[in-house]
């Protein structure tokens, strides 16, 4: 309806000959109804009367401005019928457009309206009255409330995910974002104005400025296409570089597109965990070749002082597996190997000579390289000791003491070796690898070593100085290690026809068990190299007892050790692997760690056979070294 009417309209002296009030406004479906200039309602249609909830009376009684029980604005605050929008068009003869109130009925119930008010005029101008049309919205606010209250709830989703996540409009004006998208940035982004990404400036992974308009987010909704995984460096206003993973998808509406929403993914713990990996690596293939070097050096220098064959293999296998225990020890915790441990573990000694060795001094912490160079040390000293020092006689003594002498620049550990009631030192000892590995394994770590050959055996003194973690705090008051006791492997027993099942995948190590065994009148059967050939010669039997690699070709080998129980066949571990990496179900049985020598092998027969572990949970067989 117009505001005012056109020239070719005549005037009428009523106000209801300018109503179109027929059959048509009837069956509108929206509500009608006009007011004269005094407010009162002087008509109104079958759909006004249906959402103001009854219909009112025409007339001099009738309520004014409007035909509701009772009006409220859209907050629910109850709006006057003389300051409702239709009184409002009545006192200032200007149309009202696309008002919102609420329509309370008589019974209690309300009806969200849309409302638009026109004043009308006659032909000359004379203001006579008001039209107002109005409809039921009530739907629609459902619709849009349940919309408004899905996209509250996928906001507050997504402000408490841990995930970096920003949407932006078809123009990539930023609309939202959440905490972690700003804690990410290390800013608040201006809603509305700054476009593309949270960032303060972007990178490629090479370090070059990645303009904003360049973005993952910005190709996206360019191309209207999804991108999964663009490795992008985010940074920050004060110059912190972030690498992220970006993850932008166009977000669509009835086929068009209505923006993007984009999941920034902080990368930096898995690009730390990649360059450790590298670094480990590389460190591993240094590690691998200085040990091979060693292990070379060891045997040439072995070979040249031992020409009779059997007695290199002998002292070879010893200085090999010295090595090795010392390589088991350094896995054993982070804080480095305990002194005490170390000459506990490499001072192996003949049966029935616990007694004759005493070792004490503070606990001492050794870092991992200079604990190799030490056990190497060690072994040598007991070595010797035995075949032609103080324990090789019947009332020799080993004492074995340390201390720490530190002052405000230093820390040094001093490690005194002496030998008492033993043969005079012969020529033999005061030269070879063995004297040469002792005075020199160790200068490379700043150590002295005097060593002095008197009546009665070896005198031994290292000077060796220590980083600071060495004495931890826990250990400001020295622990005495007093009397402690060194005991050797079993000695080997008689096998002879012993059948030993070999269950072994290395070609080389099978063969080398099965020389060993063979020496010692054993027979052997295999080896097995897989799982599926270990459970067919555990079903065909024919064997006493059973060596088993804890590892077949990749594979556990936790049904072939359920065999052997089921057949009541004992058997022993055979691995590199420490007691935690058996199978748990199995870890009472004995382990022999790999390398080993043939008493540690023949003494691990005879612990099977015997059926005595050596510990409760899994019997951990050591090479006695010689």
């Amino acid at each position: 309806m117009t505001d005012r009417p056109s020239d070719n309209q005549k005037p009428s002296e009523d106000f209801l000959s300018l109503i179109p009030t027929g059959a048509l406004l009837e069956v509108l479906p929206i509500g009608v109804y006009a007011c004269d200039t005094d407010g009162r309602i002087i008509f109104f249609n079958k759909r006004a009367a249906e959402i103001w909830g009854g219909a009112p009376d025409l007339g001099e009684n009738v309520a004014r401005f409007c035909g509701a029980h009772r009006l409220r604005d859209a907050d629910g605050a109850v709006i006057r019928h003389e300051d409702s929008p239709m009184a409002q068009v009545l006192q200032e003869r200007t149309p009202f457009r696309d008002g919102k109130v609420i329509i309370e009925k008589p019974d209690g119930s309300r009806v969200a309206a849309l409302v638009n008010i026109d004043p009308v005029f006659e032909a000359g101008g004379k203001f006579r009255g008001a039209v107002n049309c109005f409809q039921d919205i009530s739907s629609v606010e459902r619709v849009q409330d349940q919309i408004a209250r899905k996209e509250r709830e996928l906001e507050d989703t997504l402000a408490v995910l841990p995930a970096a996540i920003y949407r932006t409009d078809a123009d990539g004006r930023i609309i939202f974002y959440n905490d972690t998208a700003c804690e990410l940035a290390g800013r608040t982004p201006e809603i509305g104005k700054e476009r593309w990404c949270v960032s303060w400036r972007l990178r490629t992974p090479d370090g070059l400025e990645l303009p904003h308009g360049e973005c993952p987010m910005a190709i996206a909704l360019r191309t209207q296409e999804p991108i999964f995984g663009q490795e992008i460096l985010l940074e920050r206003p004060d110059g912190e570089q972030i690498p992220c993973l970006a993850y932008p998808t166009p977000l669509f509406s009835e086929g068009e597109m209505i923006g993007a929403v984009n999941m920034l993914v902080d990368i930096t713990e898995r690009k730390r965990a990649e360059e450790h990996q590298v670094l480990l690596i590389n460190e591993l293939n240094h590690r691998v070749k200085n040990t091979l070097a060693m292990v070379q050096s060891i045997a040439s220098h072995t070979l040249r002082s031992n020409s009779e064959p059997k007695a290199f293999v002998s002292s070879l296998s010893g200085r090999i597996q010295a090595f090795a225990r010392a390589h088991n020890m350094l896995i054993k915790g982070p804080s480095g190997t305990e002194l005490a441990d170390l000459i506990n573990d490499q001072v192996l000694l003949a049966k029935g000579l616990e007694n004759r060795v005493m070792s004490g001094g503070p606990t001492v912490f050794l870092e991992p390289q200079l604990a190799l160079h030490l056990a190497l040390v060690l072994y040598e000293l007991g070595s010797n000791a035995r075949q032609h020092g103080s324990l090789s006689s019947e009332h020799g003594c080993v004492s074995i003491q340390w201390d720490i002498e530190e002052d405000n620049q230093s820390r040094n550990l001093r490690l005194t070796w002496r030998e008492t009631g033993g043969p005079s030192p012969s020529a033999e000892q005061a030269r070879g690898f063995g004297r040469s590995l002792i005075e020199k394994s160790l200068r490379a770590h700043g150590a002295e070593a005097h060593m002095q050959f008197l009546h009665d055996g070896l005198l031994l003194t290292i000077d060796l100085p220590l980083p600071r973690f060495a004495l931890g705090a826990k250990f400001v008051n020295p622990l005495e290690v007093n009397a402690r006791k060194v005991a050797a492997a079993s000695e080997a027993i008689s096998l002879k026809g012993m059948r030993v099942l070999i269950i072994e995948d290395e070609p080389l190590v099978a063969l080398d068990i099965e020389n060993m065994l063979q020496e010692h009148g054993c027979e052997t059967l295999g080896p097995a190299n897989t799982v599926e050939n270990a459970l067919k010669q555990v079903a065909h039997g024919g064997f006493d007892v059973a060596l088993l690699d804890a590892n077949l070709q990749g594979k556990g080998v936790d049904e072939v050790a359920a065999a052997l129980t089921k057949s009541g066949i004992g058997f022993a571990f055979v691995s590199g692997y420490g007691s935690d990496g058996l199978p748990e179900e199995f870890r009472h049985a004995p382990l022999l760690s790999k390398p080993f020598s043939a008493e540690s092998l023949i003494a691990c027969i005879n612990t099977v056979v015997e059926g005595s572990p050596t510990r409760d949970t899994a019997s951990s067989i050591k090479s006695n070294g010689h």
